[in-house]
């Protein structure tokens, strides 16, 4: 799944256009166009109320008021969105998820907060993205 797209999550460096992101599969030419932009709004509402949870879960990472459980519901709500995003055939989506998951793990925590605020960004200017193309 790491071809290096968002190997800039590790350095703070630029991330691919998040706008650029595309179907990567077959799997949304299973659908009428109806059924896919619903299909669609649907994975774009479930995403964004993970990520809105995420950035919570960040924040107080920031103010040093996080448990193990938080980082805990960190990695599940990121797995969640790349397993959903996989599935939909949304490959940048679940890519970036992936490298965050992995950067999570790997990175001080002090630097946690930036890199899953940034990640958050660039899924909801992903989805918009794919949304209004399919809309």
């Amino acid at each position: 799944m790491r071809d290096g797209r968002f190997s800039g999550i590790w350095t703070d460096e630029d991330l691919p256009d998040p706008e650029t992101t595309e179907f990567e599969s077959d799997s949304h030419n299973l659908f009428s166009p109806d059924e896919l932009s619903d299909l669609l709004q649907e994975f774009a509402d479930l995403t964004t109320e993970a990520l809105e949870e995420i950035e919570s879960f960040a924040l107080a990472y920031e103010a040093n008021d996080y448990s193990a459980e938080d980082a805990g519901e960190i990695k599940r709500r990121l797995h969640s969105i790349k397993g959903s995003a996989a599935n939909l055939g949304a490959a940048g989506i679940a890519e970036i998820c992936h490298e965050a998951e992995t950067a999570f793990e790997g990175m001080e925590p002090a630097r946690h907060t930036d890199m899953l605020l940034r990640v958050k960004d660039w899924i909801i200017a992903s989805l918009d993205g794919l949304v209004a193309r399919v809309s």
